[in-house]
Order: C-alpha cells, then sequence, then structure tokens
C-alpha cells in the first residue's frame, strides 16, 4: 500500500520492488524516502502514514544529466519552456487541462529544481 505495507503480516516494501498506492518508482531515491514511512508502519503493525512524495528519478547518461518529477500521463502534452532538445539542455513540462503534472530537464539542474520544488508544494500538480 501507499506505507509501504504488504499483505504478508511483519513484511514492508519499499524502493524498485514495491508499487506504492498503485505506482511504481523504479530509483534508488523511491527507496530512501519511503523507508522511514515503512519502518514505522512495520513496528506499528499497520499502516499508520502514507508516503506522498513527488517521484523523482535522474540519470547520467552520455555527458548529459536527464531528471524527471512527477507523474505524466499518456494523454498530456509536452512544452519545451527553456533551452533546446537540439542544444541537448532543456526543461520541459508535462501538462494536462493547463496544469503541470511533471518536469523533465537535460543538462538543466537549476530550473529543473526549481520547477520540482514548485510541482511539489502543488502537490504534484501546479503551473510552472
Amino acid at each position: 500500500d501507499a506505507g509501504g505495507m504488504t499483505a504478508v503480516p511483519g513484511v514492508v516494501a519499499v524502493g524498485d520492488v514495491a508499487r506504492s498506492a498503485g505506482h511504481r518508482a523504479e530509483h534508488w531515491t523511491s527507496a530512501m524516502e519511503t523507508a522511514a514511512v515503512a519502518a514505522r508502519n512495520l513496528l506499528a503493525g499497520t499502516t499508520v502514514e502514507t508516503y506522498s512524495g513527488l517521484p523523482y528519478f535522474w540519470s547520467d547518461q552520455y555527458g548529459i544529466r536527464i531528471q524527471l518529477a512527477g507523474r505524466r500521463g499518456s494523454g498530456d502534452t509536452v512544452r519545451v519552456v527553456e533551452g533546446s532538445p537540439e542544444d541537448r539542455s532543456f526543461l520541459a513540462v508535462y501538462e494536462r487541462e493547463g496544469t503541470t503534472t511533471a518536469v523533465l530537464a537535460a543538462n538543466r539542474p537549476r530550473p529543473f529544481l526549481r520547477a520540482r520544488r514548485e510541482l511539489a508544494r502543488a502537490g504534484g500538480l501546479a503551473a510552472v
């Protein structure tokens, strides 16, 4: 569940092996961020807290830092708001009905951090 509890009593799951609230976050940041919540629930023997953090990952590939935060949907539109994919450096937002659902960056760590924080402040949906 969203607190890391499994159907097996006394067992919790976090990280890329776990599905939380219907989503899998296959990155080590997920394991780090959800572990404390799962441990509290394990000690309580039931879900007393849920994890509601914004999904996030980053990777360095061929000299490019790629970062993504949020939950984009298949029907979302993507808009480049800074830089250019041709220059291998950009910030893009995924939007649904005028609201940002996710942010994606290549080699734009500072603008990405600002957009990620704004998205998190808005509960995962924000205007950027």
